[in-house]
């Protein structure tokens, strides 16, 4: 069990998959990048395997209390609520998982290395030839649950299929194209 460690997976099936949390652990924890907040929802996980890390959101939170023979013995721990993000594997981010993770697998908060890795922060230019740099990124809005982070798309990726934008008359939406 690591510092990142927070709980593991008690259940995987069609409800999606349920981690419980370790009772030991406060509503924080103390990681190399900064103390960090235990199953806040909206934020991100990763589970462990060998050749691939998988990311997963919090999507929701319950408390489970255990009581024996109508008496509440106050010892009481949650169960997080996971919807799969994607994977990492050989440091490069792909939405969706090819499998999915094993039951009591350990659940760890997410490093900044792989939230770096999911959120494409990076090499935001290439050079072309001496002198001259092609963008691969482009900011297009800062991170509502990551402050520090600037959101940023993949310009090959995203101009290389369809998309839209839509809004309502004066949103901005030529602006934004342009």
């Amino acid at each position: 069990m690591s510092s990142r460690t927070i709980g593991k997976i008690v259940s995987i099936g069609t409800n999606g998959i349920v981690a419980e949390v370790y009772d030991s652990l406060g509503s924080y924890v103390n990681t190399v990048d900064g103390i960090r907040f235990v199953g806040e929802v909206g934020s991100y996980v990763s589970i462990y395997e060998i050749g691939r890390t998988i990311i997963a959101e919090i999507e929701s939170v319950a408390e489970k209390s255990s009581i024996v023979n109508g008496h509440n013995l106050n010892k009481a721990n949650s169960k997080i609520f996971l919807n799969l993000i994607g994977e990492i594997i050989d440091n490069k981010f792909f939405f969706g998982v090819s499998k999915m993770p094993l039951i009591f697998s350990e659940v760890n908060i997410i490093s900044e290395k792989d939230l770096m890795i999911m959120l494409e922060v990076g090499n935001e230019e290439e050079e072309v030839e001496e002198g001259k740099t092609r963008a691969l990124l482009l900011p297009i809005g800062e991170s509502v649950i990551f402050s520090d982070y600037t959101v940023k798309i993949n310009i090959d990726k995203f101009f290389g299929f369809h998309f839209a934008v839509f809004g309502n008359t004066g949103a901005g939406k030529s602006n934004t194209i342009a």
